[in-house]
């Protein structure tokens, strides 16, 4: 008798919603981890202050919500502890000169956020709110469903006809870039600063093909329903999970790490530990790592074609992040209003020129003289992450590169990750006093981390790209993680591959973990059938 019906290779919050559902339904399931703690880019931790939680990679967890997943299974998740908390007041872009144009759940402020800029600018916001409560309902179901499916091509045929007219806004803002996008509805650089940078989130620089649909969708989803946190931080999503896996009966395996997937003519049929320990799968093995791992690692040479091994290995990997962390001893006062620090994000550097600046920089390897800069503050919405009074904040720095080799502002001379931390978050830190003068005296402590120490935290996130894969058009879609494996599937019987690297992509979306569980269980099904009727 095999020792599990499934393995799962990784606790990433998609391998983790696989392994639910299939103990749910009765599985023997087992997911090993390599680290000592679950949750891949989920992981909140202590690293400043004792009373202080940081959210180490995701924090926005509004797609999370979305999901299909979520919305079958929130009662047992809430049950199980998870309290997810929504932020109203959403985000914003600061500028020089006290500017800022922040965007909130309620309409009325928001519209006279960008009235403030222009009255263009506003007619082009409530043009955009318009277009995407039109096509908003028709293009999020696709991130439910596997690419390509019979599901898929049936919304896509319903998307079509219900949009009619809108199909060409649709056309625009799937392949325009983020430049094109915000060109066409807005008159100022401060309004355009609003929805660029959401876009470059996911690689996408302004005049990247494509970006247009991340910048529109983020911007205004996050208008229309606002942005999320978990109580506490991201990683209760992990800790809700595994109580309900392990309820159902499955195992969890920390500080266990995978070295091998075996295969047996041509079908995965267990695993090998680096403790050489084997354990077999009489069912399927759930890798949630990202194809360069998987086809070049995890699996011997004999057993994938060459042609795939080739494909994973040109699988690329977008910039770098730099995280700095800190403890304050309150929250910031920011020169564009004291109401700034209740907004989970602010984003600094966003103008188009900027944000051309910082890719073409990274691009080439150099340090970004003023890089977009990604605050998050979610202590408003969530006061349990620091002692009363004080703040938990992260600035995320996007993007840099994960071999420096010089500093567009000239000034830093060091060429490795160990010696730039220091004098580069003295940079970014100059560029928040900017906008939130004496920023420096609030500060309690920081932690900094580096690209090359993300990777080395979690494997899947190559060169510090916290979302396992470049988004662009060539590898996005029909083609993610590459063309002809983008249901999950891989050419071995049994092994299937969940994560950012598939689709829908980065972000704790619970697709593909969900999506894949339910393709097993449909054929357990189907085979239980065929047994049935045969009898």
């Amino acid at each position: 008798m095999a020792d599990a019906d499934a393995i799962v290779i990784g606790s990433g919050h998609n391998g983790l919603v696989a392994a639910f559902c299939l103990a749910k339904a009765g599985w023997r399931v087992v997911v090993m981890e390599r680290a000592a703690r679950i949750g891949g880019a989920l992981r909140t931790e202590t690293v400043t202050l004792p009373g202080f939680r940081h959210d180490l990679y995701a924090t926005n967890l509004s797609l999370f919500t979305g999901s299909l997943f979520y919305r079958t299974h929130r009662a047992e998740l809430e049950r199980a502890g998870l309290r997810l908390i929504p932020c109203h007041e959403a985000f914003g872009s600061a500028y020089a000169g006290a500017r800022a144009v922040r965007v909130t759940t309620d309409p009325e402020r928001t519209e006279a956020e960008f009235a403030r800029c222009s009255t263009i600018d506003r007619e082009g916001w409530r043009s955009l709110v318009a277009i995407y409560q039109r096509v908003a309902p028709h293009v999020f179901p696709f991130t439910d469903m596997p690419l390509p499916s019979p599901q898929a091509a049936g919304q896509a045929l319903r998307m079509l006809a219900g949009l009619r007219a809108g199909a060409l806004d649709l056309r625009h803002v799937i392949f325009g870039s983020s430049r094109q996008l915000v060109d066409r509805f807005f008159r100022t650089e401060e309004a355009k600063g609003v929805l660029l940078p959401w876009a470059f989130h996911l690689d996408f620089g302004p005049d990247v093909r494509g970006g247009a649909a991340f910048a529109f969708l983020a911007a205004l989803s996050g208008h229309t329903k606002g942005l999320v946190v978990a109580q506490g931080g991201a990683d209760a999503i992990a800790t809700a999970l595994r109580r309900l896996i392990e309820e159902c009966g499955g195992t969890i395996r920390t500080s266990t790490e995978v070295t091998e997937v075996l295969v047996e003519n041509g079908r995965a049929c267990g695993v090998r530990t680096a403790a050489g320990d084997l354990l077999s799968a009489s069912r399927a093995v759930i890798a949630n790592v990202t194809p360069r791992l998987l086809f070049a690692k995890l699996l011997s040479a004999h057993s994938v074609p060459d042609n795939v091994r080739k494909r994973a290995d040109r699988f690329r990997y977008g910039p770098g992040v730099f995280m700095v962390h800190l403890a304050l001893s309150r929250p910031l006062a920011w020169k564009a209003g004291e109401d700034l620090h209740r907004f989970m994000y602010v984003h600094l550097n966003s103008k188009a020129g900027e944000i051309a600046a910082t890719y073409a920089q990274c691009t080439s390897g150099l340090l970004p003289a003023r890089p977009v800069i990604v605050v998050s503050q979610p202590i408003h919405a969530d006061p349990s992450r620091a002692p009363a009074g004080s703040a938990a904040m992260r600035l995320q720095v996007r993007a840099v590169p994960a071999r420096i080799t010089g500093d567009a502002a000239g000034r830093i001379r060091a060429r490795d990750w160990a010696n730039v931390k220091e004098p580069f978050a003295e940079r970014i830190l100059d560029q928040l006093e900017e906008h939130a003068p004496g920023a420096r005296e609030f500060v309690l402590a920081r932690h900094l981390v580096s690209p090359d120490e993300i990777e080395r935290e979690n494997p899947n996130l190559i060169g510090g790209d916290c979302v396992s894969g470049s988004h662009h058009l060539d590898q996005n879609y029909l083609a993610r993680p590459f063309p002809g494996w983008t249901r999950y599937r891989t050419p071995l019987e049994r092994l299937f591959m969940v994560g950012a690297s598939t689709w829908p992509g980065g972000g704790v979306n619970a697709a593909s973990g969900y999506l894949v569980a339910a393709d097993l269980l449909r054929q357990a099904g189907e085979k239980a059938h065929e047994r049935g009727v045969e009898g």
